[in-house]
């Protein structure tokens, strides 16, 4: 199953593969700060490239930004959630992530790297190593930016608010605002 994305089609595999890559280098790091990785690496990759690496909806929660269709994979490796995965995919979700509470997120395979471009390995590189010293506090208070603070808790954080958090010039703006519009007419 791929969900529907403002910007393209979310792809399940690459996002396991992302989890797996952020876990592996954070192995105490727990679901909190994956994904503020993820979130910091996304708004890297975006105001550097124009493009995202999970084609994720980033939401607003209280402790930080969420990639909330992410956060449905990690609910069904946890039982909370019932997706409607295919049941290969979905063995496979397990054998390869544990997260048996909240706090905990581990790898228990490696990523499969071919999933990640290079640009975007670079870019959760950085994300790892800027959120590996923070506890959860300074985590989340360091998350709260522009773009965070642009909508209300439990709304969706748009892409180009996420970019412009990110140091994305107005150039880089307004191609990332071309890709969207033309990406949702070929979807239309």
């Amino acid at each position: 199953m791929k969900l529907l994305n403002k910007i393209e089609l979310f792809d399940n595999e690459k996002a396991v593969n992302a989890l797996l890559y952020v876990a592996r280098a954070l192995p105490d790091g727990g679901t909190h700060k994956v994904f503020k990785v993820l979130y910091f690496a996304e708004r890297q990759h975006l105001a550097t490239y124009g493009a995202s690496i999970l084609s994720d909806n980033f939401v607003r929660m209280a402790n930080g930004p969420v990639p909330s269709s992410v956060y449905y994979l990690v609910k069904a490796v946890r039982g909370q959630f019932s997706l409607p995965l295919e049941p290969t995919f979905a063995a496979s979700l397990h054998a390869r992530l544990s997260a048996s509470s909240p706090k905990e997120l581990r790898a228990l395979a490696e990523p499969d790297e071919d999933y990640l471009a290079e640009t975007e390995r670079e870019c959760l590189d950085e994300a790892i190593a800027y959120c590996r010293p923070f506890g959860f506090g300074k985590l989340s208070d360091v998350s709260h930016d522009s773009a965070w603070q642009a909508v209300p808790e439990g709304h969706e954080m748009s892409m180009l608010d996420i970019a412009t958090a990110g140091g994305a010039t107005g150039e880089m703006l307004q191609y990332i605002q071309t890709v969207m519009e033309n990406r949702t007419q070929l979807l239309a």
